[in-house]
Protein backbone atom coordinates (compact mmCIF):
# COMPACT_ATOMS: atom_id res chain seq x y z
CA UNK A 1 0.00 0.00 0.00
CA UNK A 2 1.40 3.37 -1.04
CA UNK A 3 0.59 5.77 1.67
CA UNK A 4 0.17 9.25 -0.79
CA UNK A 5 1.74 12.31 0.39
CA UNK A 6 -0.28 15.80 0.58
CA UNK A 7 1.05 19.08 0.19
CA UNK A 8 1.34 20.86 3.91
CA UNK A 9 0.03 24.57 4.20
CA UNK A 10 3.01 27.18 4.21
CA UNK A 11 2.95 28.39 8.09
CA UNK A 12 3.02 24.35 8.86
CA UNK A 13 6.43 23.83 7.16
CA UNK A 14 8.52 24.51 9.91
CA UNK A 15 6.55 21.26 11.97
CA UNK A 16 5.88 19.03 9.16
CA UNK A 17 7.89 19.81 5.95
CA UNK A 18 6.45 21.09 2.82
CA UNK A 19 4.90 17.16 1.63
CA UNK A 20 3.77 14.93 4.57
CA UNK A 21 1.74 11.41 4.15
CA UNK A 22 -1.57 10.87 6.55
CA UNK A 23 -0.12 8.09 8.73
CA UNK A 24 2.55 10.61 10.07
CA UNK A 25 0.30 13.56 10.30
CA UNK A 26 -1.74 10.95 12.21
CA UNK A 27 0.80 9.79 14.14
CA UNK A 28 2.23 13.42 14.93
CA UNK A 29 -1.44 14.56 15.98
CA UNK A 30 -2.30 11.41 18.00
CA UNK A 31 1.40 11.45 20.00
CA UNK A 32 0.55 15.05 20.72
CA UNK A 33 -3.14 14.53 21.72
CA UNK A 34 -1.80 11.46 24.09
CA UNK A 35 1.04 12.94 25.53
CA UNK A 36 -1.14 16.30 26.61
CA UNK A 37 -3.90 14.05 28.02
CA UNK A 38 -1.65 11.63 30.00
CA UNK A 39 0.11 14.80 31.49
CA UNK A 40 -2.98 15.80 32.80
CA UNK A 41 -4.01 12.49 34.05
CA UNK A 42 -0.87 11.72 35.87
CA UNK A 43 -0.30 14.86 37.26
CA UNK A 44 -3.73 15.23 38.77
CA UNK A 45 -2.74 13.84 42.32
CA UNK A 46 -0.72 17.76 42.22
CA UNK A 47 -3.98 19.81 42.34
CA UNK A 48 -2.64 22.31 39.91
CA UNK A 49 -4.56 25.63 38.91
CA UNK A 50 -6.14 25.43 35.58
CA UNK A 51 -4.14 27.17 33.57
CA UNK A 52 -1.22 25.42 34.97
CA UNK A 53 -2.88 22.17 34.08
CA UNK A 54 -3.72 23.59 30.48
CA UNK A 55 0.05 24.80 30.14
CA UNK A 56 1.13 21.41 31.06
CA UNK A 57 -0.72 19.68 28.70
CA UNK A 58 0.19 21.84 25.74
CA UNK A 59 3.54 21.43 26.93
CA UNK A 60 3.48 17.77 27.20
CA UNK A 61 1.80 17.42 24.00
CA UNK A 62 3.92 19.57 22.03
CA UNK A 63 7.37 17.53 23.12
CA UNK A 64 5.36 13.82 22.58
CA UNK A 65 3.95 15.30 18.76
CA UNK A 66 7.39 16.67 18.33
CA UNK A 67 9.39 13.47 18.85
CA UNK A 68 7.10 11.89 16.04
CA UNK A 69 7.32 14.74 13.62
CA UNK A 70 11.28 15.16 13.62
CA UNK A 71 11.80 11.41 13.01
CA UNK A 72 9.81 12.09 10.08
CA UNK A 73 11.11 11.87 6.37
CA UNK A 74 9.04 15.01 5.48
CA UNK A 75 10.35 17.29 8.74
CA UNK A 76 14.08 16.11 8.37
CA UNK A 77 14.06 17.05 4.51
CA UNK A 78 12.58 20.50 5.01
CA UNK A 79 15.68 21.21 7.51
CA UNK A 80 17.98 19.83 5.21
CA UNK A 81 16.46 21.95 2.56
CA UNK A 82 16.55 24.87 4.67
CA UNK A 83 19.54 24.65 6.91
CA UNK A 84 19.69 28.21 8.05
CA UNK A 85 16.48 27.43 10.11
CA UNK A 86 17.91 24.61 12.03
CA UNK A 87 19.64 27.09 14.66
CA UNK A 88 16.39 29.04 15.58
CA UNK A 89 14.47 25.93 15.69
CA UNK A 90 16.42 24.22 18.58
CA UNK A 91 17.36 27.70 20.02
CA UNK A 92 13.63 28.35 19.71
CA UNK A 93 13.40 25.28 22.74
CA UNK A 94 14.59 27.23 25.69
CA UNK A 95 10.81 28.14 25.74
CA UNK A 96 9.99 24.83 27.22
CA UNK A 97 11.91 25.34 30.50
CA UNK A 98 11.35 28.69 31.03
CA UNK A 99 7.45 27.06 31.11
CA UNK A 100 8.48 24.04 33.18
CA UNK A 101 9.96 26.27 35.70
CA UNK A 102 7.10 28.69 35.83
CA UNK A 103 4.61 25.55 36.76
CA UNK A 104 7.24 24.44 38.92
CA UNK A 105 9.88 26.94 40.21
CA UNK A 106 11.02 24.74 43.24
CA UNK A 107 12.50 21.90 40.47
CA UNK A 108 14.09 24.42 38.17
CA UNK A 109 17.35 22.65 38.27
CA UNK A 110 15.75 19.94 36.30
CA UNK A 111 14.33 22.05 33.89
CA UNK A 112 17.56 24.09 33.61
CA UNK A 113 19.55 20.87 32.91
CA UNK A 114 16.96 19.22 30.57
CA UNK A 115 16.38 22.27 28.17
CA UNK A 116 20.28 22.84 28.46
CA UNK A 117 22.04 19.59 27.95
CA UNK A 118 18.95 18.98 25.64
CA UNK A 119 19.97 22.16 23.45
CA UNK A 120 23.99 21.71 24.00
CA UNK A 121 23.44 18.07 22.55
CA UNK A 122 22.25 19.74 19.50
CA UNK A 123 24.49 21.95 18.49
CA UNK A 124 27.26 19.20 19.30
CA UNK A 125 25.09 16.40 17.48
CA UNK A 126 24.71 19.07 14.50
CA UNK A 127 28.21 20.39 13.56
CA UNK A 128 29.46 16.57 13.06
CA UNK A 129 29.17 15.99 8.97
CA UNK A 130 30.12 12.15 8.89
CA UNK A 131 26.09 10.35 9.79
CA UNK A 132 27.58 7.35 11.51
CA UNK A 133 29.57 9.30 14.05
CA UNK A 134 26.63 11.67 14.27
CA UNK A 135 23.89 9.14 14.73
CA UNK A 136 26.00 7.40 17.96
CA UNK A 137 26.85 10.71 19.14
CA UNK A 138 23.42 11.27 19.29
CA UNK A 139 22.58 8.02 20.90
CA UNK A 140 25.31 8.77 23.38
CA UNK A 141 24.13 12.28 24.35
CA UNK A 142 20.42 10.77 25.07
CA UNK A 143 21.48 7.81 26.83
CA UNK A 144 23.56 9.99 29.47
CA UNK A 145 21.38 12.54 29.24
CA UNK A 146 18.61 10.20 29.96
CA UNK A 147 20.70 8.70 32.59
CA UNK A 148 21.62 12.26 34.91
CA UNK A 149 18.23 13.15 34.28
CA UNK A 150 17.24 10.93 37.45
CA UNK A 151 19.75 13.01 39.42
CA UNK A 152 16.98 15.59 40.12
CA UNK A 153 13.92 15.74 41.92
CA UNK A 154 10.83 16.29 40.53
CA UNK A 155 7.21 17.07 41.63
CA UNK A 156 5.70 13.75 40.60
CA UNK A 157 7.31 10.92 38.31
CA UNK A 158 5.79 11.62 35.35
CA UNK A 159 7.40 15.00 35.32
CA UNK A 160 10.57 12.32 34.23
CA UNK A 161 9.93 11.75 30.88
CA UNK A 162 10.06 14.95 30.03
CA UNK A 163 13.52 15.12 29.59
CA UNK A 164 13.94 12.05 27.74
CA UNK A 165 10.91 12.57 25.70
CA UNK A 166 12.70 16.31 24.79
CA UNK A 167 16.09 14.64 24.05
CA UNK A 168 14.44 12.28 21.92
CA UNK A 169 12.57 14.95 19.94
CA UNK A 170 15.37 17.84 19.22
CA UNK A 171 18.83 15.30 19.66
CA UNK A 172 17.94 12.08 18.26
CA UNK A 173 14.98 13.56 15.71
CA UNK A 174 15.83 16.67 14.42
CA UNK A 175 19.97 16.80 14.55
CA UNK A 176 20.18 13.75 12.94
CA UNK A 177 20.41 14.41 9.48
CA UNK A 178 20.04 11.40 7.07
CA UNK A 179 22.61 11.13 4.23
CA UNK A 180 21.34 11.68 1.03
CA UNK A 181 21.78 8.36 -0.17
CA UNK A 182 20.13 7.32 2.15
CA UNK A 183 16.74 9.04 1.32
Amino acid sequence: MKNKKIRISKYLHELHGEYSDIFTLAGTYFAGITGGIIAVFFTSRLYLPFWKTILLSVLFADIAGGVVANFSSSTREYYQANSKLRLPFILIHIIHPVLLIMLFPGFAEYFIYAGLFTIVGCLIVIRISIHEIQQTTALLMFLIGTLLSFCFKTPAIFIYSIAPLFMAKLILGFSVCVPTNEK
